[in-house]
This record gives C-alpha cells, sequence and structure tokens, in this order.
C-alpha cells in the first residue's frame, strides 16, 4: 500500500509505502517530468526498510451475545 508519495526536487519523488508482511518501507521514484513518457521510464532508487510497520497486532476477538 502507498503510504505517501511527493516531490522531492525536480526529478525525484519521495515515498513510502507498507507491504502485505506489515513491513514498511521508503524509496526515490526518479524521472524526468520533461519527457514525453516521464511515468514509464521511471526508476525505483534507495530502497530502505524503516521497520514493522505493525509491531504488536492484538489477537482477534469476537463477542458472541446470548440469545
Amino acid at each position: 500500500m502507498l503510504v505517501n508519495l511527493f516531490p522531492d526536487g525536480g526529478v525525484r519523488q519521495f515515498g513510502q509505502c507498507i507491504d502485505e508482511d506489515g513491513r514498511a518501507s521508503c524509496f526515490d521514484l526518479v524521472y524526468d517530468p520533461g519527457t514525453p513518457k516521464a511515468a514509464g521510464e521511471a526508476v525505483l532508487r534507495t530502497w530502505s526498510d524503516i521497520a514493522d510497520a505493525f509491531v504488536r497486532r492484538p489477537p482477534a476477538r469476537r463477542t458472541v451475545l446470548p440469545e
């Protein structure tokens, strides 16, 4: 899941995401917005883990009401 993506200079965007295992990562997306096919030529750079986004998940609870 993409959490953040914002401009970080003329040809770079900084992003954060969380994967299906709950790991948070940050990355730089580099491209030249002046080229016609900039989105198709974007490159991920400096990918790194931040932390476990869900360090402690509470156990699932279910309440059964009497009939």
